[in-house]
């Protein structure tokens, strides 16, 4: 895959968003986890990655990547963003 060359992103941004695609064997959506390394805590965001990757198969039904973008999208209101806020963990 060829290096994302941006002024847009800071280059942890970019790793982050790698790093999910990675994971979660999604790098179509590259661009989503980009956007989403710049709304949410990086944090938050490895969080929610582990606990999508920790379920098993039987329970994801669309897909992993699927089910860590509604996880982000219906929880963002209830966390803080703000990297330098103290985090809430949505699982405690």
């Amino acid at each position: 895959m060829e290096p994302i060359k941006s002024y847009m992103y800071t280059p942890n941004e970019i790793q982050l968003a790698h790093e999910l695609a990675d994971a979660l064997n999604d790098q179509p959506s590259l661009s989503f986890y980009l956007a989403a390394t710049k709304k949410h805590n990086h944090r938050y965001l490895r969080t929610v990655l582990a606990h999508v990757m920790a379920m098993p198969d039987y329970m994801i039904r669309k897909s992993r990547g699927a089910l860590f973008n509604h996880i982000i999208s219906d929880k963002v209101k209830s966390l803080i963003d703000d990297e330098t806020e103290q985090f809430n963990d949505p699982w405690n």
